[in-house]
């Protein structure tokens, strides 16, 4: 999966199809985002899917230390 937002989809979450238009909704939404050189917004995936009540990240199983191996030794 891209770690950003393609155009369409930026366009689809906004509802505007113009860059201008796009970064103000973003803004009003508390989408946080970048303006590339060609004046599109940059939307990281995660950003959208934490705003959203989505999980930004998967959880880790933490590591753990297996006793009955260590005292086989």
């Amino acid at each position: 999966m891209d770690l950003l937002l393609t155009d369409d989809e930026v366009t689809m979450l906004t509802d505007y199809e113009k860059p201008k238009a796009q970064c103000r909704q973003l803004m009003k939404m508390g989408i946080t985002f970048e303006v590339g050189r060609t004046g599109k917004p940059k939307v990281l995936r995660d950003a959208v899917k934490e705003k959203l009540g989505g999980s930004s990240f998967r959880k880790r199983k933490e590591p753990a230390v297996n006793v009955a191996a260590l005292s086989g030794m």
